[in-house]
């Protein structure tokens, strides 16, 4: 009942819905009690996750014949158009509006695509707040088909003002779409190293563009950012030109990193340490177990074994254990560390690391690689590819099938 009625996903963004799982569970276990409990809390629900975690499963409800849970979905709707109407705050609402109109759609079909456009379509008639349709028509051609769709959409917009309303949205927002594709490969070419060493300097955050700059980037560009880091006296500069060496190499001896590392400046030592994680080098591994030892920038350090292991099992698997709420870093990031450093290895002392992450992280996607990474090092017991194939995760579902009709060592 917790699980259903409260989102549980460690990263509700990118975790898959869980929906089929928990209705799997709540079948064994009574459906109308359940039923009564989840309408309670999906009129309740006010965060965009959690709304659509309870839709989800009204929606699987109502799949199984009970007709309440597509009323209770239709109720929601229709409320929600008020609130956003009447409130000043809209952000969640407005999600969750989308959300229950493309449930709605999947639950009732081909006409229903056209009376919620119409109630859509009517509410931007009433308001000059941003209402959200792009994902509720993108998912409609999916099912129905766009070839169905535009010729009844713009027959019926004749007679209709509110699906006259909803279709001009569609193609504003097609027009912008267009638009955007087409300043798409322009704005690439202005991501240069110039830009970069510009925002730098200005302290301005360059964000994902780094790992497109690097793609082609040259040795002559990277011995230029290596060159003002070290000319430079400003720790800041120093830290946002060393951010780029994560995602290609430094350009000089790993000597002169250490000489950057050795700064007093705690931002830069970050930094320095995941350039230095790009070597393969006896020091950065020694330096990896002081820092690790003496907690200090523990997932940098980390981050140093990648290429620097050397049957540090004991060490990580300590780290592993004595990690704690009142640590400086999250488990999760400690896990992805530890995936990195195991995913290319072939060794089953890696197992109580493994074990323990698979037990200890909340990620479902990071269990699902873990699992992998488990095979890859010969240390997945059949006990867990057998709790694996109930997992909420379908991924690793799926991965823990192919696993247990695998014959042993393949």
């Amino acid at each position: 009942m917790y699980a259903a009625t409260h989102n549980t996903c460690y990263d509700a963004q990118s975790e898959r819905s869980r929906r089929d799982y928990l209705f799997d569970a709540i079948k064994l276990a009574g459906d109308s009690y359940f039923l009564e409990k989840i309408i309670e809390s999906f009129y309740k629900a006010k965060s965009f996750f959690l709304s659509n975690q309870l839709c989800d499963l009204l929606y699987c409800f109502q799949k199984n014949g009970y007709d309440k849970a597509g009323k209770a979905i239709r109720i929601k709707f229709e409320k929600c158009l008020i609130k956003i109407l009447n409130s000043s705050t809209i952000r969640d609402q407005r999600e969750i509006l989308e959300f229950l109109a493309i449930s709605l759609c999947d639950i009732y079909g081909f006409k229903e695509f056209f009376v919620i456009a119409e109630k859509m379509g009517n509410l931007m008639l009433k308001t000059e707040k941003v209402i959200f349709v792009d994902w509720l028509f993108n998912r409609a051609c999916e099912k129905f088909g766009e070839k169905r769709i535009m010729p009844q959409l713009d027959l019926q917009a004749e007679t209709s003002p509110g699906k006259k309303r909803f279709l001009e949205e569609i193609l504003s927002n097609k027009a912008i779409s267009e638009e955007r594709k087409k300043n798409y490969k322009a704005e690439m070419e202005k991501i240069t190293i110039e830009s970069f060493i510009e925002a730098a300097k200005n302290r301005k955050p360059f964000g994902y563009n780094l790992r497109r700059l690097v793609k082609k980037v040259s040795l002559e560009e990277r011995v230029k950012i290596a060159d003002i880091i070290s000319e430079t006296d400003d720790y800041e500069t120093k830290s946002a030109f060393m951010r780029i060496f994560y995602y290609t190499d430094y350009p000089y001896p790993l000597d002169r990193l250490f000489s950057i590392y050795n700064l007093e400046n705690e931002n830069l030592k970050k930094f320095t340490l995941e350039a230095m994680s790009r070597f393969k080098d006896k020091r950065l591994h020694d330096l990896a177990v002081f820092n690790l030892k003496n907690n200090l920038f523990m997932l940098g350090s980390l981050t140093l074994l990648q290429k620097n292991f050397r049957n540090d099992y004991d060490l990580i698997y300590s780290i592993q254990k004595h990690h704690n709420k009142k640590c400086p870093y999250d488990y999760h990031g400690l896990s992805m560390c530890i995936q990195d450093i195991f995913s290319k290895r072939k060794d089953p002392k890696a197992f109580p690391i493994l074990l323990f992450d698979y037990n200890k992280n909340p990620c479902s996607y990071c269990r699902t690689q873990t699992v992998k990474i488990m095979r890859r090092n010969k240390c997945l017991p059949e006990n867990i590819i057998e709790e694996c194939l109930f997992d909420c995760s379908l991924d690793t579902r799926k991965v823990a099938k192919r696993y247990a009709s695998m014959k042993p060592g393949k």
